[in-house]
């Protein structure tokens, strides 16, 4: 319930008590990973990306939510401009879901990035 009300929250664009939410229902239940996406896209778009890395590496725990956390993280150190380390995590994206789709794209994408940055 209370990861409903935060998705309440957030529509209604309150965000402190979305994030209250959020935090209540993984006080409640660490493994409720639709709660911890939620948390750390939320942390992401307000910049707290250590906060936001951290929710994505609990979320990585649960296997059923090891892609989207994984995808996540990489978001957040695209957003820290740390394209190195995006770079390196989409790789192991890559490996651990090789039939995941659009990823080799990123990579390509990012791979040139860093190159330029050398």
């Amino acid at each position: 319930m209370l990861y409903y009300q935060g998705m309440l929250n957030l529509a209604d664009e309150q965000l402190s008590a979305a994030t209250q939410a959020f935090e209540q229902a993984i006080n409640l239940d660490p493994t409720n990973g639709d709660a911890l996406l939620a948390l750390a896209k939320l942390v992401t778009q307000q910049k707290q990306f250590v906060h936001a890395e951290l929710l994505y590496q609990r979320a990585e725990r649960i296997k059923s939510l090891q892609l989207p956390a994984m995808l996540g993280r990489a978001q957040v150190y695209i957003d820290q401009q740390d394209f190195a380390q995006a770079l390196q995590l989409l790789r192991q994206t890559a490996k651990a879901f090789p039939k995941h789709h659009g990823l080799e794209s990123n990579i390509r994408s990012l791979s040139q990035i860093v190159n330029n940055q050398s």
